[in-house]
């Protein structure tokens, strides 16, 4: 699937009553290192539509923000980083964010239709006793 000008690997996408209620791409950059640029075109591209995002760097000792670009990839593959940016507008959501396997991955989210979702789960569990 594509996405502008990148092609994921992966794209899901939930429906309700034809409504997207939760929509998933996931992105593999060709170099590790290049992950980094990779992530921040995505977000900037994102930016020039939705307005700049809500961008968080978060690391855990012994890493942290000022490290090398390799010193923060292997902080991130070891579960000691989280990096991402979101944007949330009217119940709708999207993040975007760098996983452990070195993946790039865009989502979205609209509340409203999930708490529908949710609902009738709800119900479908309830009627199941």
């Amino acid at each position: 699937m594509k996405l502008g000008h990148r092609i994921s690997t992966t794209f899901q996408v939930q429906l309700l009553n034809d409504k997207v209620y939760y929509e998933r791409f996931i992105f593999h950059p060709e170099n590790d290192p290049e992950i980094f640029i990779y992530y921040q075109s995505l977000v900037n591209d994102i930016s020039d539509i939705y307005r700049k995002g809500n961008s968080q760097s978060i690391f855990k000792s012994p890493y942290k923000n000022e490290d090398s670009e390799s010193e923060k990839l292997t902080a991130i593959q070891a579960g000691y980083s989280s990096i991402y940016t979101n944007w949330v507008n009217d119940g709708k959501r999207i993040i975007v964010y760098i996983t452990s396997k070195l993946e790039v991955i865009i989502s979205y989210t609209d509340d409203a239709v999930m708490a529908e979702v949710k609902a009738k789960q709800k119900e479908k569990e309830k009627s199941d006793y």
